[in-house]
């Protein structure tokens, strides 16, 4: 019992891991890549808007390339944990019409060169992380889960 009461204090897209983001992004700095993180939006925020803000944000990198000095067909996404579940879900939905119409561009604009994932919240079986995915869809888990697992 105390493991399952663990389990819904720390689960994902309820909050951002600070070992994960600079701390990572140095390192791939270090060894001579260029490195960006994302402070996307948690609990109480909902589906779609941690992927709305990472659509965004590497359709930012591309329309700013040249000045940012970065090759655009070379964009990987990386998560951990949630974040290898949001970075999962742009490589599964960058082609899907509501991100194209939310931000008004092409839909390769989101399209990432690839995805690294770090221990992804993304198995569906009986081993789910079931409340990371009840952060993220709130009111909606029962309706949307499907979707997204």
């Amino acid at each position: 019992m105390l493991h399952k009461e663990i389990e819904i204090l720390i689960s994902g897209y309820e909050f951002t891991s600070d070992r994960e983001a600079e701390p990572i992004a140095i390192q791939y700095l270090a060894m001579g890549y260029h490195a960006a993180v994302l402070r996307y939006s948690v609990k109480p925020a909902e589906y779609p808007v941690a992927l709305y803000q990472l659509a965004g944000a590497v359709c930012h990198l591309k329309e700013n390339a040249k000045k940012y000095r970065i090759d655009p067909d070379k964009i990987f996404v990386q998560g951990f944990s949630a974040g290898g579940h949001l970075a999962a879900s742009l490589g599964v939905f960058w082609k899907r019409s509501f991100l194209k119409e939310a931000f008004g561009a092409d839909s390769e604009m989101f399209r990432p060169a690839g995805l690294i994932l770090s221990y992804p919240v993304i198995n569906s079986s009986e081993f789910a992380h079931e409340s990371s995915f009840r952060c993220l869809l709130g009111g909606r888990y029962d309706t949307m889960r499907e979707e997204i697992w």
